[in-house]
Order: C-alpha cells, then sequence, then structure tokens
C-alpha cells in the first residue's frame, strides 16, 4: 500500500536547534533521458503517459510505509521493494539495505513482526511468481544479518500487507483480491475482486514453514493486523476487518487525485477465532470503526487492548478523527474524539518504565485542517478517554501519512 505522503519521522532537533525535523527518504529513478533524478514513470498505483518499463521493484519504490530502528539506523519500508538506510539523527538517506546476495530487489513487508529472542520475521509478496503467486519468509538479526529466506506457495494470489503472530504461529490472511497481470496498467490496477472465492487464514508453523493449515473464511480485506493468541487448540486473531478492498482499488486514487477518499466500506475491529484441531474457522465483527491498530508487547495476548485511529459518523464525511482502546474481550470502548476538521493518524503504544503491561502512553500525530497544523497528542494509554496529557503543534501542515516509530531520546 503506498500513499502520496513521504516516510516523515521525528528525530532530533535541526541544525537551528528549533524542534524536530522531518525529511522524505531520497528514492533513486532513472530520468528517461539516462540521468539521474526524479522522474516521472510507471508506480505502484499511478501511471504517467511516456512513462518507461521499470527494470525492477525498486523502480517504483516509494520507501513510505513504515519505518523501524535497526541496527543503528532506522529502515524505510515499503512492500513490494528494498528497504531504504536512514540516519536517525539527521533523515539522511544512506541507500537501499543489501541483505545479501539473491535479495536485491525482493518484495519485503513494511510490517516486520519482533521475536522473543531479538530476530525479526518478515515477508515478501510476489503475486507475479508461480501459479498461485508467491510468500517469502525472512528470519533476519540485529548484528548477523538475514538467517532464512524461505518461499512457500500461496493458495492464490489474493493481495497481502501485514501479518501476525503466536509464540508458535505466523498467521497471513489471503483476501480474494487476486493479481492478474492483464487486468491494469499499474500493479493496483492489475487486482480483480472475487468475493465468491471467499478468503484463506493460513497459519504456519514457526519450527517448520512448510507445515501449514488452511482455513477458510468469508470474502473480505485486511491491511492491518492486531495481537494474536493460542489457548489449547483454539486461535485466536484480531484485525481490522473490510467487507471489500474499495478502499484500495479506488480511494487511495481518490485521496491523489481530490484530497480525500469516500469509501463505502470501513474496517472494523474484528476477531477471527480457528480452531486448530477441527480445521474451523469463523469471523465476529464489531461495530467499532477501526484501523492502524497496535498492542503492548508486554500484554498476555489473550486480554491485551488494541489501540487504534476510528471514526466517527459512518454514514458522513467526517475524516478519521478519533483514537481508540478496544477491549476485544467485552467490546468496550474508551476513546477521544477531536472537533470536527481535525484528521486523526496512527496512534503509537510507548511502554513505561514499570514493566506492568497496559502501562504506557499513546502518541499521536493529526492534521489540523480548519487552522492548518500538523500537531502530537500524548494519552494515558489507561484513559485514553480523559484526554491529552500533553500536546505539541507545528507551524506548518505535514501530509498524512500510514505508520510512524518512536525513538527514545
Amino acid at each position: 500500500m503506498s500513499s502520496p505522503r513521504e516516510p516523515f519521522t521525528t528525530a532530533a532537533p535541526d541544525a537551528s536547534g528549533r524542534g524536530p525535523c522531518a525529511r522524505p527518504a531520497r528514492r533513486a529513478r532513472r530520468c528517461p533521458s539516462g540521468g539521474a533524478g526524479l522522474a516521472p514513470g510507471l508506480a505502484h498505483g499511478a501511471h504517467f503517459e511516456g512513462a518507461e518499463p521499470g527494470r525492477n521493484n525498486d523502480t517504483i519504490n516509494v520507501a513510505n510505509t513504515a519505518l523501524l530502528p535497526f541496527e543503528g539506523e532506522v529502515l524505510a519500508l515499503w512492500e513490494g521493494g528494498s528497504a531504504y538506510r536512514v540516519a536517525p539523527d539527521s533523515l539522511e538517506t544512506l541507500g537501499l539495505k543489501n541483505w545479501g546476495e539473491g535479495l536485491a530487489h525482493m518484495p519485503f513487508s513494511a510490517h516486520p513482526l519482533p521475536e522473543r529472542d531479538g530476530s525479526y520475521w518478515n515477508f515478501g509478496f510476489a503475486p507475479y511468481a508461480g501459479a498461485g503467486g508467491t510468500l517469502v519468509i525472512y528470519r533476519f538479526r540485529p548484528g548477523a544479518g538475514m538467517e532464512a529466506v524461505t518461499p512457500l506457495p500461496l493458495p492464490f494470489p489474493g493481495y497481502l500487507h501485514d501479518f501476525a503472530q503466536t509464540d508458535r504461529h505466523l498467521l497471513f490472511l489471503v483476501p480474494p483480491y487476486r493479481y492478474d497481470p492483464a487486468a491494469g496498467r499499474t500493479f493496483v490496477d492489475r487486482f480483480r475482486w472475487e468475493p465468491e472465492t471467499g478468503s484463506r487464514l493460513l497459519v504456519l508453523d514457526k519450527d517448520d514453514l512448510t507445515r501449514r493449515q488452511v482455513f477458510e473464511l468469508p470474502a473480505g480485506f485486511v491491511f492491518h493486523f492486531g495481537h494474536a493468541a493460542l489457548k489449547g487448540r483454539e486461535l485466536r486473531l484480531q484485525l481490522c476487518w473490510y467487507d471489500s478492498p474499495a478502499l484500495m482499488a479506488s480511494g487511495m486514487t481518490s485521496l491523489v487525485a481530490h484530497g480525500q477518499t469516500v469509501s463505502p466500506t470501513h474496517a472494523r475491529a474484528s476477531t477471527v477465532v480457528a480452531d486448530l484441531g477441527s480445521g474451523r474457522a469463523a469471523l465476529e465483527t464489531s461495530g467499532t470503526v477501526l484501523e492502524f491498530p497496535g498492542f503492548d508487547e508486554r500484554a498476555d495476548p489473550a486480554a491485551a487492548l488494541l489501540y487504534g485511529a476510528g471514526k466517527a459518523g459512518v454514514a458522513g464525511e467526517r475524516p478519521v478523527d478519533t483514537v481508540a482502546a478496544w477491549n476485544p474481550a467485552t467490546g468496550a470502548v474508551d476513546e477521544y474524539r477531536y472537533s470536527y476538521g481535525v484528521q486523526a493518524e496512527e496512534p503509537l503504544f510507548v511502554p513505561d518504565d514499570s514493566a506492568k503491561p497496559g502501562r504506557g502512553w499513546l502518541l499521536q500525530t493529526y492534521l489540523d485542517c480548519n487552522a492548518g497544523f500538523t500537531g502530537l497528542n500524548v494519552f494515558d494509554a489507561a484513559a485514553v478517554g480523559a484526554g491529552p496529557l500533553a500536546s505539541a503543534t507545528m507551524a506548518r501542515a505535514l501530509p498524512l501519512g500510514f505508520h510512524g516509530t518512536f525513538l527514545p531520546a
């Protein structure tokens, strides 16, 4: 998924000492004349007349989706190509991340998952490889680099953006939004909605990735996942469920063209319950509109709250305007709603020093369209509805984005 926004992050004060700086990653694109620079061309979801075909995945790499602190640097991540290395203090782009021989330009998702031993899992989605598309699983570690790369076949080439994990499994939701190279000119245009196929939940064994279970689910679409918990043979997975891929199919184009998107579907906080013994799974949806989910990694995933950005007045044109804490066990929601004209972004959970699960803060950036500035609010994660504990604003407006990261001082 790509956005008109660059991968901005806040870091140390700039050279003037007047506060945080922000900078987009500099990506290499070849001009039609052969010179260096940024030139119009084929992109992830846009096409320009006269554009030259891309040479590899990184030709259209926008590096604008998420950020991962890694080995003293920050990786600016997309999903269809390489990560870009960024200096954490100056935000200078240092170049493409090279994971080793044969891995250049490989798809590498924007949502790596940390393992308890300090390593990371990630995946690459290659719908154009193999009969039904290929899922590439990566295992990498600070100080050791890439430790394992495992390609696996998909049941069909349904769009993948994120995944989840338990201590024993990696979890993927394959929606019936299928890749068809003849369906369009751009990567996004080449997906077709086939709801009659239904969705599939893939449960992969971490100890042997070739061992997997596949569960049938209703047709739907997912960008982001929350936590997952395994108790006995019952697996419970939290996610943000769309009834259709309308936001990706047309909403992003509308956002770029008109500055806003009108989507007939919104993500709802939901739970997939899968019985590993019987091989059956069911979807439980709530009425809570939620996206960009996050949670406290220290908490028991069976009882942890899910934090996210929500939306009031779903039937109207009101933008995402709420920060919410959703309790999957009870359905209770603790939320703070911004005034009309303020668009809320992804809230980040930052734990405190108590080591007590659920204790910490939520950091949420927002765009005040009325006054024309970007702000940051800090909430008590245990009392979101009480409003911000602290706020900061900029004398400018930054474009809306997807995911951020927190770098401690």
